[in-house]
């Protein structure tokens, strides 16, 4: 093994590309941004969010292998990312965050691939492996396909975009079922947030009433236009007085 891949003496590449990162951001650390001009500016932010993605590919790999070596069960922890929290301090939502990430890109190579080039982000990423995943069991032998096409999409658009695009993979697999399988998922999806559906009240002790919602999209906006109406300052002059909103007015 080449020497300036591994300063360690353990021969592994990656410990080597370790060695060469840190001294890399050792020398850098009091580096001036200022003396940039917009352009460097601009493509060392761009260049630094792709290699960011690369470093979070390697660290799925890294994480696989701590299952494989069971790290957790010897430290005593619950799972991957408990011991992942533990580890390195981090919160357990973002242990978490990474750990699913890890577990994705295990079972989808394109979306590793292209992490690993950095032309897909980590949050980008997530997003296409679940949709890929979501396709209807009769779509799953063009889940390749559809993988592929969210990648490239992912040149153009972000993670909530994507996650949108996935949510109608099938007007690209399978145009001519496409309104029918619309009209299904849009039944199942009002139907779990009907499940969902909640609304509660909290009295606060001081005249005023304070609450939480979940409701569907249509019940939703029904409620905001319900509420808006009733906050109105023409409803309110209605029933309190046409001098309701006069403390509102500027003081001469």
């Amino acid at each position: 093994m080449s020497r300036h891949l591994d300063g360690t003496g353990t021969g592994h590449p990656v410990l080597g590309f370790l060695d060469l990162l840190e001294a890399g951001l050792d020398q850098i650390k009091e580096a001036p941004a200022w003396s940039l001009n917009a352009e460097e500016t601009e493509s060392a932010i761009t260049r630094l969010s792709a290699d960011l993605a690369r470093l979070s590919e390697v660290e799925t790999r890294l994480l696989g292998q701590a299952e494989a070596l069971d790290l957790p069960g010897q430290l005593g922890a619950r799972s991957l990312s408990d011991w992942l929290a533990r580890t390195t301090r981090m919160t357990k939502s973002e242990a978490g965050r990474r750990t699913k990430l890890a577990t994705a890109l295990s079972c989808h190579d394109q979306t590793r691939e292209a992490v690993a080039r950095g032309d897909v982000l980590p949050e980008q990423a997530t997003a296409i492996t679940a949709a890929v995943d979501d396709l209807d069991d009769d779509l799953a032998a063009e889940k390749d396909v559809a993988e592929q096409h969210l990648i490239e999409q992912a040149a153009h658009f972000d993670a909530y975009e994507l996650r949108r695009l996935g949510e109608k993979l099938f007007e690209v697999l399978d145009p001519e079922t496409a309104e029918a399988r619309e009209a299904k998922r849009l039944a199942e999806q009002e139907e779990r947030a009907r499940k969902k559906a909640e609304i509660t009240f909290r009295n606060g002790g001081d005249g005023t009433i304070r609450g939480n919602f979940v409701l569907p999209e249509l019940q939703a906006e029904m409620f905001r236009k319900a509420l808006q109406a009733l906050a109105s300052p023409k409803h309110v002059r209605a029933t309190e007085g046409a001098g309701a909103y006069d403390y509102e007015k500027p003081t001469p």
